[in-house]
């Protein structure tokens, strides 16, 4: 139960990151010179620079979607396991 709990946990973190590195390349769409940073392979930002913006809105918007699901699920885990914890307790007391 414990391990399920941890990979939960870890899928939040990740999540997490992919939805902050979305929201940062939307956040930069009229930017010129920004070039988008894939949420899939978070790695540190190198700096380049082009004339426009790179990102597309739609795959971003996708990917928030994708991410922001994934991030829920991992919360739903955690809740499950939080529960059946407290049932165990509540055994053990009986």
């Amino acid at each position: 139960m414990i391990g399920a709990l941890n990979a939960s946990v870890q899928g939040l973190r990740d999540n997490m990151q992919k939805i902050d590195r979305i929201a940062h390349n939307i956040a930069n769409v009229n930017t010129e010179g920004f070039k988008s940073k894939p949420a899939e392979a978070i790695a540190p930002p190198v700096d380049t620079f082009e004339k426009s913006s790179d990102v597309d809105l739609a795959h971003e918007f996708t990917s928030m979607i994708i991410a922001k699901r994934g991030f829920e699920a991992n919360a739903r885990t955690i809740t499950a396991s939080d529960e059946m914890m407290g049932e165990v307790v509540n055994l053990k007391r009986k």
